[in-house]
């Protein structure tokens, strides 16, 4: 899934010239990415960005109280 930055970066540019969606994502080094065609139709990778994604139901989070003593 992880691939190198120029490739991430050649595939956005040939999705972005045909028009295609995608999703991409760098690590924080700029040394690796990860390139999504057709994000929407895939589970791989849950996302939700301004009210679109491939979300449809976000699981509940079950929270406990922490307390620290000193």
């Amino acid at each position: 899934m992880f691939m190198n930055v120029r490739e991430v970066c050649s595939q956005m540019n040939s999705h972005a010239m045909q028009g295609k969606e995608f999703l991409f994502a760098f690590d924080f080094e700029l040394k690796e990415g990860i390139f999504v065609a057709n994000p929407l139709e895939q589970k791989d990778i849950w996302f939700e960005i301004e009210g679109m994604g491939n979300v449809t139901d976000f699981p509940e989070v079950k929270t406990e109280r922490i307390v620290f003593n000193s």
